[in-house]
């Protein structure tokens, strides 16, 4: 079968929390404490979540599956970084299960996303990610993505640096 790329639709927000709560988890053990990871980003919290934004329509939400099996999910909407203009999309998650991880799976999924995000006729795109996430950055940088120098803190019971990276299509 392969992997098919699609928007989701109300019937795969079970299917999106669960890619979502568990690469989540996995992703930020040790970064993130384990009591958000498993209260906040339970499979069934991320689920509510997924089905009001797939409902509302925004942000959009995709979702890839690998043999017909999901593993993955890419959402993208409007940046929220009042210093940025309507030239840039936002891509604010980008989820791949942890079996399918190392198999290029992301990069055919954020290939995708960055290919919609043109097609809207967006010139750049942004994205924040933890500075303690050393995969995901340098996944990113093998994207294209270069940190701007901007960051942030967040506080999930522990506070983060949170970098911005921007890609100019």
């Amino acid at each position: 079968m392969g992997i098919i790329i699609r928007y989701a639709n109300e019937d795969d927000a079970r299917s999106l929390g669960i890619v979502y709560s568990k690469s989540y988890q996995v992703a930020f053990k040790g970064i993130i404490p384990d009591k958000i990871l498993s209260d906040v980003f339970s499979p069934e919290k991320r689920t509510e979540g997924l089905q009001r934004e797939i409902s509302e329509g925004i942000p959009a939400n995709a979702i890839l599956f690998n043999d017909d099996k999901p593993a993955g999910i890419l959402t993208y909407g409007r940046s929220k970084d009042v210093d940025l203009d309507d030239t840039f999309l936002e891509i604010l998650r980008i989820y791949i299960l942890p079996t399918y991880w190392g198999q290029n799976i992301g990069t055919e999924l954020i290939n995708w996303g960055i290919n919609e995000i043109q097609n809207k006729g967006c010139k750049k795109i942004t994205l924040w990610v933890l500075e303690e996430n050393s995969r995901a950055r340098k996944f990113y940088e093998k994207m294209g993505f270069i940190h701007d120098g901007i960051t942030r803190v967040i506080d999930v019971g522990k506070k983060l640096i949170d970098l911005r990276y921007i890609k100019n299509l």
